[in-house]
């Protein structure tokens, strides 16, 4: 289960606090070439950043007596937008930031006409694709104007994103592959993140009679930051489902969660080893932070794992390691730190549903507990 439950992507551009509402910016609403690309899950994306720059200061003078120049009265430019990053929790996929551009062969035969290939040398096969980077640019702030009146600010885009997208600055090396500097993580600890800031507007006429002493000249406009980008999306799934081969899992989910979904196959001979396998596995993975998340033991194939074993002509005898679920749920006990045991037969439905919804339950508990204890760190950091 990987969250947030939705899938799709909205990119818009939002205003700043002192300008108007601008116009949506939705690539994920271009229209793609039919494509298994399509349906892929994207968790990487290349895109290029560009704030708005600085406006330009007026350079205009009052109007005094036989036409003459008066007092300055020009204004100064208004500062560009930001380009931000802005959390957005109905998505789970940078599928709106992966673009595909694909291109024809226009002109027939080979050489230089020959369609380009994904790695954007000549020489592709058919179907071949190039790989087309999004663009999203902040707005410029707008002139300064006469009798001191201040160029209006540009508007800020702001650009949404799931939850656990890694923000890296692509750092161009001569003659070799191109370097990437950390500039966050957009999460909900931490739901927006400036990743180009605007440039400040240039001086109008006016700041000249501020000026005292050694006439110095005024700012020009400053431009506004520019980027390429890497976004990367580090999955957060709820729970993680881990098990031996053929125990009835559907798929291994990223091992970033927040519950361990432990699942045993009752017609195994070796059940208990495999229990203590898993274990094993999973302290000695990485710093062995998984063997210490909660975990939710769940017993799968119980419809034939015990068979009928009544004595009956038809009787098939187990097919498990123990001959009935009290004794495997007894052994189980022995070895287990917990009590979240439970039985399913994903073939037959059995159990599932009571599965979901009380996994799902423990998980908001789970999550809850570990809101608290952040909340409690920080407040001690704060203090300390």
């Amino acid at each position: 289960m990987v969250e947030p439950g939705s899938s799709g992507s909205n990119l818009a551009t939002s205003p700043s606090s002192n300008s108007t509402v601008g116009a949506s910016i939705n690539p994920a609403a271009t229209p793609i070439a039919s494509s298994t690309n399509e349906y892929s899950f994207f968790d990487e994306a290349i895109i290029y950043i560009r704030a708005g720059s600085g406006g330009q200061g007026s350079s205009t003078y009052k109007k005094g007596a036989n036409g003459q120049n008066g007092p300055p009265d020009g204004g100064d430019g208004g500062h560009g937008g930001d380009v931000i990053l802005e959390l957005d929790e109905s998505l789970n996929t940078l599928a709106g930031l992966a673009r595909y551009a694909w291109r024809p062969n226009s002109f027939g035969g080979g050489g230089g006409a020959r369609r380009r290939s994904a790695n954007g040398r000549g020489g592709g096969t058919e179907g071949a694709t190039t790989t087309r980077v999004l663009s999203f640019r902040a707005e410029n702030g707008a002139d300064g104007e006469r009798r001191n009146r201040r160029g209006r600010n540009g508007k800020d885009t702001i650009v949404r994103v799931p939850p656990g997208t890694v923000v890296q600055e692509e750092v161009a090396a001569e003659g070799g592959d191109p370097t990437y500097v950390d500039l966050g993580t957009v999460a909900r600890s931490s739901p927006t993140l400036v990743v180009a800031s605007g440039g400040t507007g240039g001086e109008g006429s006016a700041a000249e009679k501020l000026q005292r002493g050694v006439r110095r000249a005024r700012a020009s406009p400053v431009g506004g930051g520019r980027k390429r980008m890497k976004l990367t999306l580090k999955v957060v799934a709820d729970v993680a489902l881990v098990a031996v081969p053929n125990a009835g899992k559907s798929t291994l989910l990223g091992q970033r969660c927040h519950v361990i979904l432990h699942l045993l196959d009752a017609t195994s001979k070796n059940i208990l080893e495999e229990y203590a396998m898993i274990n094993r596995e999973l302290l000695n993975y990485g710093t062995g932070k998984l063997a210490t998340m909660p975990q939710v033991v769940v017993v799968n194939k119980v419809d034939v794992a015990f068979g009928d074993t009544d004595g009956s002509p038809g009787d098939s005898g187990p097919r498990g390691q123990f001959g009935s679920k009290a004794e495997l749920e007894a052994r189980l006990s022995e070895v287990m730190p917990h009590s979240r045991l439970m039985w399913i037969s994903a073939r037959e439905g059995d159990g599932v549903d009571d599965l979901m919804e009380r996994v799902a339950m423990f998980v908001r508990k789970v999550k809850e507990v570990s809101a608290a204890e952040e909340k409690r760190r920080n407040g001690n950091d704060e203090n300390a």
